[in-house]
């Protein structure tokens, strides 16, 4: 019968452990997410450079310009008469220059500029006001033709960011697998310290039992001692379980960027066959590693077109057009600045081209085997993916066979031990062979524990290869 004391300490227990919080995996998860500053930090940066893979756009983008000065310049003139002593200038301009992506470059501006020469015995004091709207176009005939170059540099751009997207993608994965692992790794740790008490608690009654056996003289002394040798290893046992829930807790709490070392809150386990019944997470085509990867292969194909045009011979065709207004009046020189009166022309090639034929070889050589390098190893790192998949799935199917085995032994073990235990209570068995029978469970109930193991961490490992987005607010079951 059991004292009112006991029953109290019972109860008091039971609602101690009641009020401890308990924590599942998907809000574990998610407190990594937002405190573990590794993962915070290749989040925010794969983040930031997911949002600057379009910076190739800019290439293309109009853009505006603007200019302003003022000089005075007091050089001796080589005839002072005609030329004065000093001049003074003021100007600005104000313009958008675009390129397209056919290589065109545009530029449209407007200067304006007012100008006094001093000291001039032939220009009227005063100064005069220059206005001149103008347009220039130049297109390239062979280096970036057709906006070759141009495109090259936009691909080089967005490759590079994706790339580091992926990468910085991929390492909050590794961590928050890692962290899922943490969470099991613990889960476990704690079933197995109860499991081992229970050992120990096993080993103690055989120890006195034998004890008692000794001292009536009907056992010898080497049973007592074999026992006495049993409970010591279950004690040693019981604390390297206890080794393992510390160093456990530690990794738990280092997933979470705490300086804790011992976890209160209570985690949310699961049953040996909802361990079984978890399906393999899916998969997306590309694991994020491997996305990094194309993406570098696109990258150095970029590089490859661009060292390739660069080294071209540059041949442009330019040509110009500007509206002319000079005058002692600003209203006279804009006004004649808007006609055609005065306009200024231009149409001409430039043309300039490296000479180095022996270098510019080797040039191009090596930006082909390092395009071919690339896409080698993107070819390897899609073969390695597909490998790393099928020994996960292989693994997790064998893990989950020998979970199956171990739960079928469990339950064969428990009921050799109650059959035992039946047979004790109409005198037909001995405490001893109870006893071991129990240790008998014990051990396929560590087994147990272990497969489960096996299974959580390979599941953990498997969800790197998600497609799912890697948010804070999201968490992982």
């Amino acid at each position: 019968m059991i004292s009112p004391l006991l029953l109290l300490v019972a109860l008091q227990g039971s609602t101690a452990a009641a009020s401890v919080p308990v924590l599942n995996l998907e809000h574990y998860l998610g407190q990594v997410r937002e405190k573990n500053l590794a993962v915070t930090a290749s989040l925010q940066a794969s983040e930031g450079a997911k949002a600057r893979s379009g910076e190739g756009a800019l290439l293309l983008a109009p853009t505006f310009f603007a200019t302003a000065q003022t000089a005075n310049d007091g050089k001796p003139t080589l005839n002072p008469a005609l030329q004065g002593n000093r001049t003074l200038n003021t100007a600005g301009s104000i313009g958008v220059s675009q390129q397209t992506s056919f290589g065109l470059t545009a530029k449209l501006s407007y200067n304006a500029s007012f100008t006094d020469i001093q000291g001039s015995q032939m220009i009227p004091a005063g100064g005069y006001h220059e206005s001149r709207p103008a347009l220039e176009l130049s297109q390239p005939l062979w280096r970036n033709w057709m906006g070759r170059e141009t495109r090259a540099t936009q691909e080089l751009l967005g490759a590079q960011a994706l790339a580091t997207s992926y990468s910085e993608s991929f390492k909050a994965r590794l961590s928050v697998a890692d962290a899922e692992s943490a969470y099991w790794r613990l889960v476990l740790a704690r079933e197995a310290i109860e499991v081992q008490k229970a050992s120990l608690a096993r080993a103690a009654k055989i120890r006195d039992w034998n004890k008692r056996r000794v001292e009536l003289h009907l056992a010898d002394r080497t049973d007592l001692l074999q026992a006495e040798a049993g409970l010591q290893v279950r004690s040693l046992e019981l604390q390297s379980a206890r080794d393992e829930e510390r160093a456990a807790a530690f990794a738990f709490n280092t997933a979470l960027g705490s300086e804790a070392s011992e976890v209160s809150e209570r985690l949310e386990a699961l049953e040996a066959k909802q361990v079984l019944a978890l399906p393999a997470p899916e998969r997306a085509e590309f694991r994020d590693d491997i996305q990094a990867a194309r993406q570098q292969s696109r990258l150095a194909d970029a590089g490859a077109r661009i060292g390739t045009e660069k080294n071209r011979p540059s041949v442009e065709l330019f040509a110009s057009l500007a509206l002319n207004g000079r005058n002692s009046g600003l209203g006279s020189a804009l006004s004649d600045s808007l006609g055609t009166q005065y306009s200024t022309t231009a149409l001409g090639v430039r043309v300039a081209a490296p000479l180095d034929f022996a270098a510019l070889s080797a040039n191009r050589e090596g930006y082909r085997l390092e395009r071919l390098a690339a896409e080698q190893a993107v070819t390897r790192k899609v073969y390695e993916q597909e490998r790393d998949w099928s020994d996960l799935v292989a693994s997790l199917a064998d893990a989950k066979r020998r979970l199956g085995l171990f739960l079928k032994m469990e339950q064969v073990q428990e009921s050799k031990l109650m059959a035992e235990r039946d047979r004790h209570d109409r005198g037909r068995s001995t405490t001893y062979q109870v006893l071991l029978f129990e240790q008998d469970f014990a051990q396929a109930q560590l087994g147990r524990i272990q497969a489960e193991a096996v299974i959580l961490r390979l599941l953990a490992r498997m969800k790197t290869f998600s497609a799912s987005p890697l948010g804070a607010s999201r968490g992982d079951s």
